[in-house]
């Protein structure tokens, strides 16, 4: 299990623990009753989930919840004075600010996929909220047949098993990238890039093979241009891991970590995140994606896209600029 130092020293350092009601779990994984609970289905659009239809496919987001950091942990060759304006100008007190953390979930005839699985309870308690929000979505675990994995931070696996080690979505395949399995499952990853402490780095790497030891080769691992579901294919996005991959299909692409911060990846594409394993490799994929989801006027959502996610990029100035889809009722 995950060293409750390495745990507490990721969540300190990175501003998580500031002002937090916190209670540190001994595993990072979810409570065994987790995937029972009772959930009433009762909710409208935008109660922690947005449905759009696109083409044949129901494509839904569900909310996780937030993630507070110091912005400069997303922008390590940002100035204070650079941060502190761009906060100010959409609208902060504070240059700490939230990121959305989202999973997608798409519907149609050949079942239920899982694109992430969310954050598991006691990382912080503005998190953790992705199972109930999937169950007041109409959804129940046993509907997946198939989680896809864009990469393994512990943001994106946390409901994919209880503490046991059981599968909370017990008929769902697993799907990985090759690289990031890889990465993470071959003695101690290199992460001398990453300029988070040292407990940061721990905590991601024992995470990360946790839920490789819980996946007990139950998995299938994928390239760059396979479909990972039906009508679903991998984009290659290196650099925040070396296995990230974004997710396209006809006229949507589900970004996941291509940018992490909106209001700073975006104008300013060039920034990186401590957290990131290859910083110039990530630039190069956001360059590349962006480009292409820009020019193709293509419909979008991400992991870290504010709530209730869908939106498309344009090209503005040197970077880039997010517009929000307006949101629907129904």
């Amino acid at each position: 299990m995950i060293n409750e130092l390495d745990r507490r020293s990721f969540l300190t350092k990175t501003g998580i623990l500031t002002g937090a009601s916190l209670v540190v779990p001994s595993t990072i994984f979810a409570e065994s009753n987790e995937k029972t609970k009772i959930v009433s289905l009762n909710s409208s659009q935008g109660d922690g989930f947005y449905t759009k239809k696109v083409g044949n496919k129901e494509i839904t987001v569900i909310s996780d919840g937030s993630l507070y950091f110091p912005d400069s942990f997303f922008a390590q060759e940002a100035k204070e004075s650079q941060l502190k304006k761009i906060a100010a100008g959409n609208g902060f007190l504070t240059d700490t600010t939230s990121v959305q953390v989202n999973a997608l979930v798409i519907k149609d005839s050949n079942g239920v996929t899982l694109i992430d699985t969310g954050t598991s309870k006691g990382i912080y308690d503005t998190l953790s909220n992705f199972l109930t929000n999937f169950q007041k979505a109409g959804f129940k675990p046993t509907d997946v047949n198939k989680i896809v994995l864009t990469h393994l931070h512990f943001d994106h696996f946390g409901y994919l098993f209880d503490k046991e080690g059981k599968a909370i979505f017990p008929n769902a395949e697993i799907i990985l990238s090759e690289a990031e399995y890889n990465f993470w499952n071959n003695g101690t990853p290199n992460l001398s890039n990453v300029t988070a402490d040292q407990g940061t780095k721990d905590f991601f790497i024992s995470s990360a093979k946790e839920v490789i030891k819980n996946m007990k080769k139950q998995f299938t691992v994928k390239n760059h241009g396979q479909e990972v579901a039906p009508g679903l294919n991998m984009i290659a996005a290196p650099g925040h891991t070396p296995g990230h991959f974004a997710v396209e299909m006809d006229g949507f692409v589900y970004l996941a970590d291509t940018f992490v911060h909106p209001w700073l990846h975006l104008p300013h594409p060039e920034w990186s995140s401590k957290a990131d394993v290859d910083p110039i490799s990530v630039k190069v994929s956001r360059k590349r994606i962006l480009d292409k989801v820009s020019n193709e006027n293509l419909l979008l959502a991400g992991a870290h896209t504010n709530f209730p996610g869908f939106g498309r990029i344009v090209k503005k100035g040197k970077g880039y600029d997010w517009k929000e889809i307006p949101f629907e009722w129904k």
